[in-house]
């Protein structure tokens, strides 16, 4: 018998005596590898106006653009905003909302020129970013707000899942 013969042997018959315990071993490591990537965060965008700009004429305290819902089972961390603003008059607010539009928070106020800024402003499941109307004037704002979402119910297999919220457990 061969010396390569001899040591495959000798490693084939260690593995069929330790089969269990190296399934169980790479079964240990796929469950870590599938947990880090469900703690993993996810670059997202919690409101943008695509390089086109809302006008802000209408009545004081009008939602006039709001960002996606924080999906469910995540949160969301802001980690910079961008708002551009030109107007003749007026002013809007960047406000946290509810998920049915409703200000929980003004995170700037009277916004009358571009602003520009990072932060670490979080949002919870169901929230979203929003501009307010604060007085009514005509102009043109647009924004780009972005960050990153972390998984907070790693029941909540994907995160498409958890945009549409059609969860299968």
């Amino acid at each position: 018998m061969s010396l390569e013969s001899t040591i495959g042997s000798i490693i084939s018959n260690k593995i069929n005596d330790n089969s269990e315990t190296l399934v169980q071993a790479l079964t240990n490591l796929n469950n870590s590898v599938s947990n880090a990537a469900k703690i993993t965060e996810i670059p997202f965008v919690f409101l943008r106006t695509n390089g086109e700009r809302v006008s802000t004429t209408g009545t004081a305290g009008d939602i006039i653009l709001s960002g996606p819902s924080c999906p469910a089972g995540f949160m969301g961390t802001i980690e910079d905003f961008n708002i551009t603003f030109g107007t003749a008059g007026g002013t809007v607010d960047l406000v946290l909302l509810d998920s049915n539009n409703q200000v929980i928070n003004f995170l700037v106020k009277t916004i009358t020129a571009e602003q520009n800024g990072t932060g670490a402003t979080v949002l919870q499941e169901g929230q979203r970013l929003g501009v307010r109307l604060n007085a009514s004037g005509s102009g043109l704002i647009g924004a780009f707000c972005s960050g990153k979402i972390k998984r907070t119910n790693t029941i909540v297999p994907t995160i498409a899942e958890a945009a549409t919220e059609r969860v299968v457990f």
